[in-house]
């Protein structure tokens, strides 16, 4: 099930490997996606969560580190809920958080002065499996459609694709937030 990105279509089971979706990113997309994907990650104090969607839905948990202040934002209400994936229960922490396919996600590493950690690990996993065709970061024109003016909204702006960040292979493959692999210089 190593899909790189890709649904893997040349898996050794695909009747138990593989699920049949109504998701068509391109003409020559079949809908069919990994059963289920899993990555890690280590966001640090300088390196958040970048606001993005994905179709498939998520369950995100901490594995060690500092806390992480996970947010989420339903695009069709506006709606946005904030938790802290962490160890601590008694302060409300929890140890993960699921967040349905089609909600924006983000976040950052809880930092604290007196502790030199500075990391999150969080671990995710994605039902249907992760392919980069359901993928997409949110861009600024969409945020400002969703939540109106005002310092919810310029709370989430820290979590966008800065124009200049270089991102995957190749910034020019990023269009609007959203990842051109069939022009990918690897």
């Amino acid at each position: 099930m190593a899909s790189r990105g890709r649904s893997d279509t040349a898996v050794a089971n695909p009747a138990t490997s593989l699920v049949a979706t109504d998701r068509r990113a391109a003409p020559d997309d079949s809908g069919v996606r990994n059963a289920l994907t899993s990555i890690y990650y280590l966001p640090t104090s300088q390196a958040p969560m970048l606001l993005a969607k994905n179709a498939s839905d998520h369950v995100h948990y901490h594995l060690d580190g500092r806390p992480f202040v996970y947010r989420t934002i339903d695009p069709a209400t506006g709606v946005c809920e904030t938790q802290i994936l962490g160890r601590n229960l008694a302060q409300g922490q929890t140890l993960q958080v699921v967040v349905p396919g089609g909600m924006w996600k983000c976040g950052h590493v809880l930092v604290d002065s007196d502790d030199s950690c500075d990391f999150s690990l969080i671990a995710e996993a994605v039902a249907p499996g992760f392919d980069s065709r359901d993928f997409a970061f949110v861009t600024r024109k969409e945020l400002f459609e969703v939540l109106p003016p005002g310092d919810l909204r310029d709370s989430f702006e820290k979590y966008l694709v800065r124009e200049d960040t270089r991102i995957g292979p190749d910034l020019n493959n990023f269009h609007d937030g959203v990842y051109n692999e069939s022009n990918a210089q690897v």
